[in-house]
């Protein structure tokens, strides 16, 4: 005897999907093996359950059973409203489209088959896919506080999850972990992405640099601590190398000088000129020479506020040296833009008079990159980008460099 899914999930015949899906969670809560350890009972239970659930959620299933319990060949006509009932003008909830119906259809839509000539959608029913803002459309990826399984789920979600049905596909509860409990979450920006940090570096560029990002909290481990030890003690033995190496030359030349005293005057090296080109105004974050207009992939960079450093980026096509476009972004700014399908270099430049985009901020003008390729690209559901965070943090995962000018 094959039991009846809709009193298994204890729902009328013409239940909504929300219904299905609303019923389907309490029982499964109720009845999971996780929540009934050993009890043979629930574990049945809840195989009908899923059984139930699975018929019911397939509408080509659910209209087949449907024919076969009832003992019909073909589907029920729909009711027919009367001819001479009162018509009334409402619109239609997928496409807004404004419609005259009969009076008796709005005392209980459910027994009427109307369809919206617009959107050819029942238009009491509430839209599938509503429009939401980007904000709510951006997701994250977080860890089920259920059964730790890795999973992506709208950004808004995270924040409030009253107002979003988020259910883990492995233990088939809600996965949201609390906001204390989260370990971390990425970029907020409508799609997939992954945090990188960088940090403006102080000094020139023939000077290399290491800042990396963080996108978890990562403890610091005893093998780190040894490996600092390694490396400072590498540094002052190479720094006590240096030493001797100069010490030695600047004996070797004052022998030298005093055995071979100057027979005539040398030339006195001219002084290299003063920089004299006047400051001007700063420009505002997102200011750039971009000419590209069918950017799709999003790139979001934040700034640090502390040392009151700004920044001039520049995105290269690492496949035909090309530059995509250069970016001011004021100290403490946000620049967020969306960039075509591709792989890029990220470079920049940071100091704090601006003098244009010749001479950028003049001779303090500091050259980097970063030493990793960024690739912008679709993976069938969404476009994937990056948040990159002019920040310096202990442990992350992104390392830049400074470069010559000549370079940039």
């Amino acid at each position: 005897m094959t039991l009846d899914p809709y009193k298994i999930l204890k729902i009328s015949r013409d239940a909504p999907d929300e219904v299905i899906r609303a019923a389907y969670k309490v029982l499964a809560s109720k009845y999971h093996p996780d929540k009934n350890p050993g009890d043979e009972a629930s574990a049945r239970m809840m195989q009908h359950i899923n059984d139930a659930y699975a018929l019911l959620s397939n509408p080509i299933r659910r209209s087949e059973y449907d024919r076969k319990s009832t003992g019909d060949t073909e589907p029920p006509a729909p009711k027919q409203p009367h001819s001479d009932s009162k018509r009334v003008t409402i619109h239609c909830r997928n496409c807004k489209r404004a419609l005259r119906v009969a009076e008796d259809v709005l005392s209980a839509p459910e027994r009427f088959k109307i369809t919206c000539p617009g959107c050819k959608k029942d238009p009491f029913a509430e839209p599938r896919n509503p429009q939401s803002s980007p904000e709510e459309s951006r997701k994250s990826v977080i860890n089920c506080k259920n059964c730790g399984q890795s999973i992506r789920v709208l950004s808004a979600a995270i924040h409030n999850p009253d107002r979003f049905d988020v259910v883990c596909p492995k233990c088939n509860f809600n996965p949201i972990p609390e906001i204390a409990d989260l370990k971390y979450t990425q970029s907020t920006k409508s799609h997939n992405k992954s945090n990188y940090t960088i940090h403006p570096t102080t000094p020139k560029y023939n000077t290399s640099n290491i800042f990396e990002a963080s996108i978890n909290f990562i403890k610091l481990s005893f093998t780190g601590f040894i490996s600092s030890i390694k490396i400072a003690f590498f540094i002052i033995i190479l720094i006590g190398g240096i030493s001797s190496l100069f010490e030695f030359f600047s004996k070797n030349s004052r022998s030298y000088n005093n055995n071979h005293p100057p027979t005539e005057k040398t030339a006195t090296s001219q002084p290299t000129p003063a920089f004299s080109q006047p400051p001007q105004p700063l420009p505002q974050t997102g200011d750039n020479t971009a000419s590209f207009t069918n950017g799709v992939a999003p790139l979001s960079i934040k700034t640090s506020s502390s040392g009151g450093y700004h920044y001039f980026v520049k995105v290269v096509n690492t496949v035909n040296h090309r530059e995509l476009g250069s970016y001011f972004i004021r100290s403490g700014g946000v620049l967020e833009i969306e960039v075509p399908v591709g792989t890029y270099e990220i470079r920049y430049a940071s100091g704090k008079q601006w003098y244009g985009t010749s001479y950028l901020f003049g001779p303090e003008t500091t050259y980097s990159k970063a030493n990793r390729n960024f690739t912008f690209g679709f993976d069938g559901y969404q476009y994937n980008g990056y948040t990159i965070e002019l920040i310096m943090q202990q442990n992350g995962n992104l390392r830049t460099s400074g470069i010559h000018p000549s370079q940039w």
